[in-house]
Order: structure tokens, then sequence, then C-alpha cells
């Protein structure tokens, strides 16, 4: 459950992939109205090309003259979530749900910003409402299949997840997300399948090499789990998340050349907490939450909230 999840880019996504759909998406899947037409098309270029400081600037001078507006609301709401001020985005999210109850496209983007401010109960709540009027909706079961993994949900997780594959099987991630969760739970045969079918359409990005690594580690395949950790680190060598995947298979052969990698890799890092919760998150993958816990622990000690959920969701080792 290191770093790859949907979420670091899933704004982005929610306001591109979300609003286009008629094109992007295939003809089995279900649209949604797409809000980027309510503004003229210098704003809407500004939008779709990241300047979101700009963007917020304009948006806020249409609403002085239309405050009711929810299309301006929501994309206003989108633009300050990338600029990660998701006080002032939830709060034009709010405002747009109340304007426009049950939007699906609303309630999915704010499920997507509250994940990222570790609410994710009330994220899976709003998934939920969307999905009612969606059920078919590839990009929010994606999502919500997330989302659900976080509240240790893994049930729910899976069905959203395999729904997301069958859906649209040529969303690549849907396949990588789908494999860790099922990595999480125990399925381990069935997470190969996931992620090696990851690897097949993405075989120069180190994320399949890496986690597959993980599925090797925890059916006790240390040579395939070496090899995919060094195709992973040939790569991307300065990628953190597949240092520390390197470090943690290491681990598992020479205890002591491990601990070395670990140690280096705090020496370098300024954000120690992030440490323990990324580490903490390897041994739940590899069906190890008694390992998991005092890592989650240290972090939580260290200022780390994600890490206090991941303790108070109550995720047990696989049986």
């Amino acid at each position: 459950m290191n770093r790859i999840a949907p979420f670091a880019a899933a704004l982005r996504a929610a306001l591109i992939l979300c609003c286009w759909l008629s094109v992007l998406l295939p003809a089995t899947a279900q649209q949604l109205p797409n809000p980027l037409l309510a503004v003229k098309a210098p704003l809407r270029k500004k939008i779709l090309a990241g300047q979101n400081a700009e963007a917020v600037k304009e948006l806020t001078q249409l609403l002085a003259a239309d405050s009711l507006n929810p299309d301006y609301l929501y994309l206003r709401a989108e633009c300050r979530a990338l600029l990660s001020e998701y006080t002032p985005a939830l709060a034009d999210y709010d405002k747009a749900a109340r304007i426009v109850p049950g939007s699906p496209l609303v309630l999915a983007s704010r499920a997507v910003a509250l994940v990222q401010v570790q609410r994710y109960p009330e994220a899976v709540a709003d998934f939920d409402q969307a999905l009612l009027k969606v059920p078919n909706q590839p990009l929010m079961r994606l999502y919500s299949g997330w989302a659900r993994m976080y509240t240790n949900d893994l049930p729910g997780a899976l069905r959203d997840l395999d729904l997301a594959v069958q859906l649209d099987g040529s969303n690549k991630d849907a396949w990588l997300y789908r494999g860790i969760v099922q990595m999480i739970a125990g399925r381990y045969p069935d997470a190969q399948f996931s992620i090696s079918e990851y690897v097949r359409r993405n075989p120069k990005l180190p994320l399949g090499y890496a986690n597959r690594a993980l599925i090797y580690l925890a059916t006790g395949e240390q040579a395939k789990a070496a090899e995919d950790a060094a195709r992973a680190f040939k790569i991307a060598p300065t990628d953190k998340e597949v240092v520390l995947i390197q470090a943690f298979v290491a681990e598992k052969a020479d205890a002591a050349q491990g601990q070395a990698q670990y140690e280096a890799i705090l020496a370098k890092t300024t954000d120690k907490a992030d440490f323990y919760l990324q580490r903490g998150d390897l041994h739940m993958q590899t069906g190890n939450i008694a390992r998991a816990i005092p890592d989650w622990q240290q972090a939580a000690d260290l200022g780390n909230k994600e890490a206090a959920f991941r303790l108070k969701a109550g995720y047990k080792s696989p049986q």
C-alpha cells in the first residue's frame, strides 16, 4: 500500500477524465456532465493546463456575480484541491452538493478530497451515494475500492476493484490497485495475476516489479522477490518507494544488510514518520500485521495522522 495510490493524481484524473468520459471511456461506461463547458475557452484551457491559482482567481470573480453556480463551485473546488487547499476546496464541494444534491460527479470528487485528509469513512459514504446513480462508472469504482481499503473493508474494496477491471480492462491502474488489495487480503495467486498483468502492460515502469516482489516475499520465493526488486531499482534507482522495497526485500535474506539500508534511508529522509508508515504498509502487504503495528505506532507518535488511522482501522493478518 505504498504511495502508488490513485489519489496521488486522482484529483487531476477526477477533473480531466470524469469531465471527458464520452471520449475516454468505453461505450458501456456511464457518462457524467462536463462542468468545463460552463466556462469560456480561455479559462477552460487554464484549468486543463494546471494553472490552478489563476483559475481560482477567475472562478472567484465569476462566483461574485453568480454565487450559486454549481459548475463554478465545482471547478474552483477541484483547482483548490490540486493546490492542496483542502479546507476551502471541501467548503466549495459542500456548497455545490447542497445546490445539486446527489450529483455523482460532485460527490465522487469530494470523496477524493476527503481521502486526502484521511476522512475515509466520509469518502466511502460519498462514493456510495454517487454509485447509486452511476453503478457502472469504472473510475468511481476504482477510487471507491481504494478508499474502502483504507477503512479495512477489504471485501467491499475488492468488489469495487473487480468491477473497475471488468468495466474498463484497459485502465492499467485498476489491475495494479486490485493486486495490492488482493495481496493485503492474502489472495496471493490472484494478486500475482493482477500485478503481472500490470507489468505486462507497463514493462518499463518500476511499480509493477516492486509490488510483485512483495508478493514473492509473502509466498516465500525470495530469489524471485530479489530479482523483481532489482528490476524496479534499475528502472528507478532514486525513487524512495522503490529504494524502501529493495531494502525490505534485502532484510528477508540478510537482516543486517536490510537494516543497514534502512539506516541509510533514514539518514537521508526529512520525514521519518513517513518512512515508518510506508514500512508498516509493506509489512501489511506481505501479511505481517504484527510487524506493521509497531512501525505505524512509531509514525503516529511522530505526528503522522495516516498511521494513526491505520491503527484505528483494525487490520489483521490474512488467515
